[in-house]
């Protein structure tokens, strides 16, 4: 863990044991931590199967249900060209070429989102809140 995310490191070749492992190792952690980001590092994979990117992206979408935004970083130019060339469906994938670059992106949404929150709390009406209320007037 860094930075409030779960970074989980691929450097060997993929098989299907290697993506369930990831899965549930890196869901394991996402839940008994209060992390915000689930970094997946792809940087040592030379080959990536479609069946195994969609149990990949499978798990971003849990780790994302779990309220951990899922980046991909370290996509080599063939894994990427595969990709591309299978038609696998990229759009609501985030991805960077570094762990750090993708630490970066979710600390920036992060920081963000804590100032959404803050913006849209109520904010107190001083001229009600030394008000009391009897609940039995006479």
């Amino acid at each position: 863990m860094s930075r409030g995310s779960v970074i989980a490191s691929i450097q060997t070749d993929v098989t299907p044991d290697v993506i369930i492992a990831l899965q549930h190792d890196g869901l394991e952690m996402i839940g008994s931590t209060s992390v915000h980001g689930f970094v997946v590092d792809l940087s040592g994979v030379e080959l990536l199967e479609p069946d195994e990117f969609e149990v990949l992206l499978g798990t971003m979408e849990m780790a994302k249900l779990m309220g951990a935004r899922p980046v991909l970083c370290g996509l080599r130019p063939g894994v990427v060209s595969a990709l591309v060339d299978l038609d696998v469906d990229l759009e609501e994938i985030d991805a960077t070429r570094t762990i750090d670059d993708a630490l970066d992106i979710l600390a920036e949404s992060h920081d963000e989102a804590r100032q959404d929150r803050r913006r849209s709390l109520p904010v107190a009406d001083d001229e009600h809140q030394h008000e009391t209320h009897d609940p039995d007037p006479e």
